[in-house]
């Protein structure tokens, strides 16, 4: 068995799923749960890319997904990719848009976000085993959260992240889960105080009922504005 069969034998182990692949680069959707996809977002109020350092194999295709805090971008350094590889640039992306881009020539690629580079938004991919100029001197912007690892850890690691992922992942859907539990709550808290006080000849208890469901929504809407990055 050859080295790049061995090291992808165990990439496969340590990423628990085969890489989604594709071709060219621009704005694209995909399914969720892919390996090699990027979520450039925020944690603890601070711009980070989720994992800031990913191992793919030549060939392979990377998804950026702009995230919480958008707008964001996906741009490579100028100066710090492969010789011969190609560079790219997402152009501003609102959250949930994605934009992906193949990598077929192997060495070390850094990039960063546009609009929140001087903020440490950046990040690194391996392509087949490290090298390059990004490799010969330190990243130009410092990551917001912790250190922007070096190509052999990610080659061996496969994912570097200071963040959790799962639980970065899943925060969004437990505020929303969370904002319609409270929503059901209120109306049916308002719609039953209605129809107890109407039974007893209240008839302005209307007035509860509407109260809770104006409530619930307008909760909401603060749950998303906050999930949008508005508040």
């Amino acid at each position: 068995m050859d080295r790049d069969t061995d090291r992808r034998g165990f990439m496969t182990t340590v990423a628990a799923g085969a890489a989604a692949t594709g071709v060219g680069a621009g704005v694209a959707s995909a399914q969720e749960g892919d390996e090699n996809r990027v979520r450039i977002t925020m944690h603890d109020d601070e711009y980070v890319m989720v994992p800031h350092g990913l191992y793919v194999e030549p060939g392979e295709t990377v998804i950026f997904e702009s995230h919480v805090g958008a707008p964001h971008s996906s741009v490579s350094y100028d100066d710090r990719v492969p010789e011969g590889a190609e560079g790219w640039d997402s152009g501003i992306m609102d959250q949930g848009e994605t934009f992906e881009h193949t990598f077929e020539v192997e060495g070390t690629y850094d990039y960063f976000c546009g609009p929140h580079v001087t903020l440490g938004q950046v990040g690194r991919i391996v392509v087949g085993e490290p090298g390059g100029p990004a490799e010969e001197s330190p990243i130009p912007d410092e990551p917001a959260l912790g250190e922007i690892p070096s190509g052999d850890e990610i080659v061996e690691q496969g994912r570097v992240s200071v963040v959790e992922e799962e639980d970065d992942t899943w925060l969004p859907f437990s505020l929303v889960g969370g904002g319609f539990g409270l929503v059901s709550l209120l109306i049916v808290a308002g719609v039953g105080t209605y129809v107890w006080n109407k039974e007893e000849g209240d008839n302005s208890a209307w007035s509860v009922g509407a109260a809770s469901l104006a409530a619930g929504i307008l909760l909401m809407v603060g749950v998303v504005l906050h999930l949008i990055g508005v508040l």
